[in-house]
């Protein structure tokens, strides 16, 4: 995988973005009477909690007086009026508010009852009640606050009971004034967004009255954007809420999808957790159509919600330290011939999830042992494992979505042994991916219809020694492998491969046990002419040649073919046996002698019977009842007419006849 940094520590742009410190706080209702107040502080060290004493209990004082008004019985100081913290100027002390019912009946004054012409006068007598609607903070039993109504009565009122609580909050104590508890005055999601943003710049600000030096300034940013109050911070903060049931706080985790708002940052991330099993979480993006695209600029608005990895997680599978693709680039102008192209193959990026959910393949940062294709997905041979793609997608290991398992996911499976188990070959199978490990073999197969993560199993079927060197090779209804643990190469026929129970495992290459020396190591098989060859460095090859009918091994035997020079290479294709044969000099006694001129020839031996082939035996009479079977092909690549030999050419000792100047 690519590093999400380099090795000085800084971004390399390869990982999902970095996790972003911030938070939405939603509006979930709109109330009157009560206070949207915020607790932020520092989750890895919270500091010593905030202790809050609330008023719950008032009682008017006595002493009220009316100022600037008659006292003429006309009452002018009579009314109802909501006082809001009025004459406390601590900043500790605040948000206490309270209704002032002034009520008055005019009294006749006893120093001026009149006369017969005149009626007496009167003074005005009031009675002021005090409700307490919102205790405030700070406010504690004894403490007092005085009022001026707008009508010029005076009075005061004290604190007769009080409530104690404490805040997590050494980064931000938010208390916004309460929403106003009368219907009469209009309360808005937009006001009590205000009023919170009001109080957090507040107390980032030294000039504020609400600034407390100790904490400093919060790096606090807050943002409006529709019914919700986004929140970011250079470090880690954490929010909780008094009042859980008016404000949805969300930071980087979310319970529910449910719980997330329609309005956020472009590209906020987050967390859902949905239980407290972990393989359950997901990551969603929010994101919104018209965003900007100016970076290191936030953007805000409407959007919707996309599945995206976790932050600061490796999504990409670095191509540089993977297998390369040979690609045919049909013939053009520049190369009229075409000509074949190596290229990096770009493997899909991680796009959901995180280690869990999604995790990277089992095979990065161990060593690849082998590719092959199985059910219309790229298996990857790595250690004990079995790394197969999406379907159809090759170049796909990861998960679609984390939310949920899909038939196509990709599938990453051990194969259970007593014993370390290094998996380096495999070949399809009727009945699932048979697995070659040094000294056991597997089976990759399911009981369902579909190969999935949930229904794919890796069986153990037998125990025989493989050599790691060497390939499996299909003889049809067969597998066939080599072992060359001893000073020669046995070849095994594995049959009757089954989900359930050990197959059938025979050494087809004990009538020839001493003739193939260890170096016989690569097979090559048709299995249209029911042929296998196995070769190495050496300047011979043994055959096989079997002929089957249905399930039944009617007839087999070997054979030897040899020739001047030692084999580099063999393969069969379309019917035509290809071998690059190194020759050397006649004089030498190794191939190897790098001072002397080598020569590396293609042959070509087409093992099917064509009208221009080669025939030797004896030529078909009208009284033969198989004529065919008296002519045997000559299986020889250049060839030339000889139109005579002289006697000296056969040698009776070696049983050989050598042929020159050709």
């Amino acid at each position: 995988m690519k590093p999400v940094v380099d090795a000085n520590g800084a971004v390399t742009g390869d990982g999902s973005p970095e996790l972003v410190n911030e938070a939405i706080i939603e509006l979930k209702t709109i109330s009157y009477g009560k206070q949207y107040a915020l607790n932020i502080y520092d989750p890895a060290n919270p500091g010593t909690p905030v202790t809050e004493h609330r008023a719950t209990s008032i009682a008017h004082l006595s002493g009220f007086s009316h100022t600037g008004g008659a006292n003429d019985g006309t009452c002018q100081a009579m009314g109802r009026e909501v006082m809001f913290d009025a004459t406390s100027n601590n900043p500790a002390v605040r948000n206490l508010r309270y209704e002032i019912d002034v009520r008055c009946v005019p009294v006749v004054d006893p120093a001026n009852l009149g006369s017969g012409t005149s009626g007496p006068q009167y003074n005005d007598s009031y009675q002021p009640y005090a409700k307490l609607q919102f205790g405030g903070e700070g406010w504690q039993t004894g403490y007092t606050n005085g009022y001026t109504t707008k009508k010029g009565g005076n009075g005061a009122i004290e604190i007769t009971s009080h409530v104690t609580s404490q805040h997590t909050a050494n980064i931000a104590y938010v208390r916004p004034p309460a929403t106003s508890s009368s219907a009469d005055e209009a309360v808005t999601a937009a006001g009590i967004l205000g009023a919170m943003k009001t109080e957090l710049d507040s107390i980032s600000d030294p000039n504020s009255s609400t600034y407390v030096a100790a904490n400093g300034a919060t790096g606090i940013t807050a943002t409006i954007t529709g019914n919700c109050l986004h929140l970011k911070r250079a470090t880690p903060f954490a929010v909780s809420t008094p009042e859980p049931q008016l404000m949805n706080i969300i930071t980087n985790e979310a319970n529910d999808i449910t719980e997330l708002p329609t309005n956020c940052r472009h590209n906020y991330v987050v967390k859902i957790v949905n239980s407290g099993d972990s393989d359950d979480d997901f990551y969603l993006k929010f994101k919104q159509a018209n965003a900007g695209t100016v970076a290191g600029t936030d953007y805000f608005g409407e959007g919707v919600w996309e599945e995206c990895p976790a932050p600061s997680i490796e999504i990409e599978i670095d191509k540089t330290t993977m297998p390369v693709r040979i690609v045919r680039e049909l013939p053009g102008n520049v190369y009229p011939e075409g000509r074949f192209l190596i290229q990096e193959i770009d493997f899909t990026k991680r796009d959901v999830g995180d280690d869990n959910t999604n995790p990277v393949p089992s095979f990065i940062g161990s060593n690849l042992e082998k590719m092959l294709f199985f059910r219309n997905r790229l298996a990857v041979l790595s250690k004990g494992n079995v790394v197969l793609s999406k379907t159809n997608d090759f170049f796909n290991f990861f998960s679609s979505t984390a939310m949920s398992e899909t038939t196509a996911d990709p599938i990453d499976i051990q194969a259970s042994a007593t014993f370390p188990t290094t998996l380096f070959d495999g070949i399809e199978v009727n009945s699932g991916l048979l697995l070659f490990s040094p000294n056991q073999q597997f089976l990759l197969t399911t009981d369902s219809d579909a190969l999935t993560p949930s229904t794919a199993k890796i069986n153990y079927l037998c125990s025989y020694n493989y050599d790691p060197k060497t390939v499996p090779f299909s003889l049809g209804q067969s597998v066939g492998f080599l072992n060359r643990t001893g000073k020669f190469t046995r070849v095994f026929e594995m049959t009757d491969i089954r989900r359930e129970g050990e197959p059938t495992v025979l050494e087809q290459s004990k009538l020839i046990a001493t003739q193939l020396r260890h170096y016989f190591k690569d097979p090559v098989v048709s299995k249209e002419n029911q042929i296998l060859f196995i070769g190495g460095s050496t300047n011979n090859v043994w055959g096989f040649k079997y002929f089957s009918n249905g399930e039944k091994r009617v007839q087999s035997a070997w054979f030897e073919w040899s020739w001047r020079g030692y084999l580099e290479h063999h393969a069969l294709f379309t019917d035509v046996y290809y071998q690059v044969i190194q020759s050397y000099d006649t004089g030498l006694n190794y191939w190897y002698y790098t001072d002397e001129v080598v020569e590396y020839t293609l042959e070509a031996i087409d093992l099917r019977k064509r009208d221009s082939t080669l025939l030797t035996g004896t030529a078909p009479t009208s009284d033969d009842n198989y004529p065919e079977s008296l002519r045997f092909p000559i299986h020889l690549d250049r060839h030339s007419v000889i139109t005579a030999l002289p006697s000296s050419a056969y040698d009776s000792a070696t049983n050989k006849t050598t042929l020159t100047d050709l």
